[in-house]
């Protein structure tokens, strides 16, 4: 194992901000230069971070010495620029989406596995100081059974600003774009996903994108969860709620700028709720932390698997199938 910094970039300087943010925190590893199509956001990176950019994410992979990337590009780009990167033998950190769909998912990691390159998903909500809370109090036995759980991200999209989310083609759509964050807490938390029914609306008739989702789901264990999204409820709650035979957990993300607080409840303790509040690192920095971790050899067992970016997919499939004939679709 070497001391010496991981040389890293990001392509996509729109969510990428916060990855360019974390790797020019950590220790571990350089900041080499940042690719986007965008001047505006190229412009920034330079000014916040001093680092080096370019609009073509190939001249940057030319000339630069890079050995990990994240990509924080919209969705339909994924298959190109991961598959890019892999050939090169650079380990990638993938924003979700994995790809558009399985096949191409699935392409992606058998690549990667055929390179012998790092490829994970970034389900940064793996890493919440608090979803790992809730995790140990599960563990402990201290929930019970788990019975129901419920998740739900809303808030509302600007799409002045985020022009691709509207156009369902580029994996617009809150099913597509944002779920995937919940399929994977759920998958986390509970276990694997056996059927799915899915209902979806939009705001705005002429985006032909889904807006507003909810998903019913359930486990192979009976779990019943239901999974809520929305692009258009700007005052929306985030929220996890995880409910078993003795005991209740509800995170609040929203909470303390998205470190959240936790509230526990257990039935069988005269004690009052136990509170805590989020006040450690973020889940972005502990995931790149993480990915970093697994690239130099420190990390032995990732915390995100190749094969759950393809999971997520699946599911989305599924979803839409449902929405499409309106019925539950077994997995």
């Amino acid at each position: 194992m070497s001391n010496k910094k991981i040389p890293v970039a990001v392509i996509g300087a729109g969510i990428g901000q916060i990855h360019i943010k974390c790797y020019s925190e950590l220790k571990n590893c350089r900041l080499v230069a940042v690719s986007d199509a965008n001047d505006n956001l190229l412009k920034q990176a330079t000014q916040q971070f001093k680092v080096k950019v370019y609009t073509d994410f190939r001249e940057m992979f030319k000339r630069e010495s890079i050995k990990a990337v994240s990509i924080c590009t919209p969705p339909h780009t994924h298959k190109e620029v991961v598959s890019e990167a892999i050939n090169r033998k650079i380990s990638v950190l993938c924003e979700k989406p994995l790809a558009l769909n399985v096949k191409d998912g699935k392409q992606l990691v058998n690549l990667a596995k055929e390179k012998k390159v790092i490829l994970l998903t970034g389900f940064c909500f793996r890493f919440h100081e608090l979803v790992n809370e809730a995790q140990k109090i599960i563990k402990k036995g201290m929930l019970g059974k788990i019975r129901m759980f419920r998740n739900r991200f809303g808030m509302f999209y600007n799409p002045e600003i985020f022009s691709w989310k509207s156009k369902k083609e580029l994996a617009g759509g809150v099913l597509q774009e944002s779920s995937p964050h919940s399929i994977d807490l759920f998958r986390y938390i509970v276990g694997e996903i056996k059927g799915v029914f899915a209902i979806a609306n939009t705001l705005h008739n002429e985006k032909n994108i889904d807006e507003n989702l909810i998903i019913l789901l359930r486990d192979k264990n009976g779990v019943i969860g239901t999974l809520e999204g929305s692009w258009t409820t700007p005052n929306s709650s985030n929220v996890l709620e995880i409910d078993g035979t003795d005991g209740s957990i509800h995170i609040d993300f929203s909470k303390n700028n998205w470190a959240g607080e936790l509230i526990f409840m257990n039935s069988k303790s005269n004690s009052k709720p136990i509170v805590k509040v989020g006040k450690g690192e973020s889940r972005f920095y502990l995931q790149q932390k993480h990915f970093l971790n697994y690239v130099g050899g420190i990390t032995k067992d990732p915390k995100i698997s190749p094969e759950d970016g393809i999971k997520a997919l699946e599911i989305v499939e599924a979803c839409l199938r449902s929405i499409s004939e309106n019925q539950w679709i077994n997995i």
